[in-house]
């Protein structure tokens, strides 16, 4: 009797087995990999976010540097999440404003920016920061008043815990949740002509 030979067509139930487990930590990873990019992309869009409206506080200050000592909100007094309340008696953008009430007016306005309230999604404010702070120090020249150092620090919460943001030498606002802040210092000088 001569031995027949048989070829072997299509998979064992084995090697099915095993390329299903293949493909499906595969795809768990990639999961995993898309949920990090879309909390990295967001904490970056935070960071920017931060980084414009310092930027638009300092601009602000610049352009109205005659009452740059009344923009100062302490490190234990920020704006941000509806501190200032309503908008201002006089709408500045529309009617003609002191130095003082311009001030004012900016702050309500740079709050606004932070909430995001400039930003709706129906009737959410749906642009800001979450959990918002932003303090204006502005540590004055010898004999000035409007002319010096000037630190602005915008902070917001994130999901994730961080070590070094306990560390901080500079806290805006509570620091309940020091673990999760993350803050922008940014620092420059101003100068007021009047008091050269």
């Amino acid at each position: 009797m001569s031995a027949r030979r048989t070829s072997q067509q299509g998979f064992g139930l084995v090697e099915v087995l095993v390329a299903i487990t293949i493909f499906l930590v595969a795809l768990v990873g990639g999961a995993a990999l898309l949920t990090n990019a879309k909390q990295t992309e967001f904490d970056s869009h935070q960071r920017t976010l931060a980084t414009q409206i310092g930027n638009t506080i300092i601009d602000r200050i610049r352009t109205n540097v005659g009452a740059a000592s009344s923009y100062e909100r302490a490190l234990n007094n920020p704006i941000g999440r509806n501190a200032l309340g309503a908008s201002p008696a006089n709408d500045c953008m529309s009617s003609t404003c002191s130095a003082a009430q311009l001030a004012g007016y900016d702050l309500w306005d740079v709050e606004q920016l932070l909430d995001g309230n400039k930003v709706m999604a129906g009737t959410q404010a749906a642009g800001g920061l979450v959990l918002p702070a932003a303090c204006i120090v502005l540590t004055p020249a010898t004999g000035m008043t409007n002319t010096g150092r000037l630190q602005v620090v915008v902070s917001w919460e994130d999901r994730r815990a961080t070590r070094d943001a306990a560390a901080a030498t500079v806290t805006c606002g509570n620091a309940a949740n020091n673990a999760y802040r993350r803050q922008v210092v940014l620092d420059t000088y101003v100068l007021d002509p009047a008091e050269i």
